[in-house]
């Protein structure tokens, strides 16, 4: 096993060989998406930031909310959105490009960070992603996806797992609410062939 992230989800419905897009990848390091390379996938890595290291892939220092992504030559399967600023979130969604056959995308809304910052991702975020995606066709799989907070170990909401409408009938197992991610990665490495996605 050469990762244990979101992308497992991806991985578990598309299989393999299919194309990504990690909106907000930061480095190779902490990039969700830069494993599944090495299980036969392509892609492209997206970020407002410039980082290192990045030399020799399809790294691009853009602001996805805004972007033309007409340097984009693949069809893309897979789209991961974790970017920083209320509301941003919701606009690199709208601003995709919708004629790509997307089948998964998971997204992060941080609707936590309502309890602590100043800012409602309710309003800004979850509410109208769930409006987007329903009416583009997308049926929501995991939905408010939880990491625990180191200090007072309470379930953080963060982020929603979608699939295309046309994929939901092999996902009906995993449909949850307010599930920790560790459980939900812990799930999906059972499901998934070793043999056949992790061959070193």
């Amino acid at each position: 096993m050469n990762f244990f992230n979101q992308s497992l989800f991806a991985l578990y419905v598309l299989k393999n060989n299919f194309n990504f897009l990690d909106i907000g990848c930061s480095g190779t390091k902490d990039s969700v998406c830069f494993p599944l390379l090495d299980n036969g996938c392509d892609g492209y890595f997206i970020d407002i930031e410039y980082f290192e290291g990045w030399d020799n892939f399809k790294f691009f220092n853009v602001d996805a909310t805004n972007v033309d992504w007409n340097f984009i030559d693949l069809d893309i399967d897979y789209v991961l959105i974790d970017v920083e600023g209320l509301g941003d979130r919701y606009n690199v969604l709208q601003n995709l490009n919708w004629n790509w056959n997307i089948k998964v995308i998971v997204i992060e809304h941080d609707v936590y960070r309502t309890q602590v910052e100043i800012g409602n991702y309710d309003d800004r975020e979850r509410i109208p992603q769930r409006k987007f995606l329903s009416e583009m066709g997308y049926k929501l799989i995991c939905s408010d996806v939880t990491f625990t907070q180191d200090d007072t170990l309470l379930e953080m909401p963060y982020e929603d797992w979608w699939v295309h409408e046309d994929y939901y009938s092999n996902c009906k197992k995993f449909v949850s609410d307010r599930e920790n991610c560790l459980s939900l990665y812990t799930k999906l490495l059972k499901e998934i062939e070793y043999d056949k996605f992790y061959k070193k």
